[in-house]
């Protein structure tokens, strides 16, 4: 390093001329950045009043802010990470308690019982089989595992015999898209 001093100012004088050149492309490096930081800092303050005002008018409206706020989150999540969170927190709820299974809703236990009631009526063909799920309803507690013992009754036995109209029956395991055959 060289110990020649610049005359040009009185602050330079004391500073070597290769420690000039740094501290001013520095100094402007630093004003710039400042300035930019602080402008960045007065539009975060004004969006930031956006974002409130915002929430303010959906409170007037009626809608609930923290659930707003909680969508608007959601919304930004990818699909999959997002189904992964309301899976998950689901579970949790069931085993706190929190939700009754759907099945034990009115409304479910309705569907599922509707849909026993299909499946029965698919095995009709054949008296031993519709017998041993009938027993199995009663024997299992939910309704999911007495849908899924007749789906394994009605898979194991293959098509159904034809019941009195010549129309075929297909097992529940077999229907493709869920329609009956």
């Amino acid at each position: 390093m060289t110990t020649t001093f610049d005359s040009k100012s009185s602050a330079a004088a004391s500073l070597p001329v290769e420690e000039q050149d740094e501290p001013a492309g520095f100094e402007a490096d630093l004003r710039r950045l400042a300035q930019r930081l602080h402008r960045m800092e007065g539009e975060k303050e004004q969006l930031l009043g956006d974002i409130r005002d915002t929430f303010l008018e959906a409170k007037h409206l009626g809608i609930d802010p923290k659930a707003l706020k909680r969508v608007v989150k959601l919304r930004r999540q990818p699909a999959d990470k997002r189904q992964a969170e309301e899976d998950t927190l689901e579970s949790y709820k069931r085993i706190m308690g929190l939700v009754p299974d759907f099945e034990k809703t009115p409304i479910g236990a309705h569907i599922a019982q509707s849909q026993i009631r299909e499946a029965m009526d698919r095995l009709q063909g054949d008296p031993a089989l519709a017998a041993t799920a009938a027993r199995l309803v009663d024997a299992f507690g939910s309704v999911e595992a007495a849908r899924g013992a007749i789906e394994a009754v009605t898979a194991m036995s293959g098509p159904a015999k034809a019941p009195a109209g010549g129309a075929t029956v297909t097992p529940i395991g077999n229907r493709a898209g869920g329609g009956k055959a």
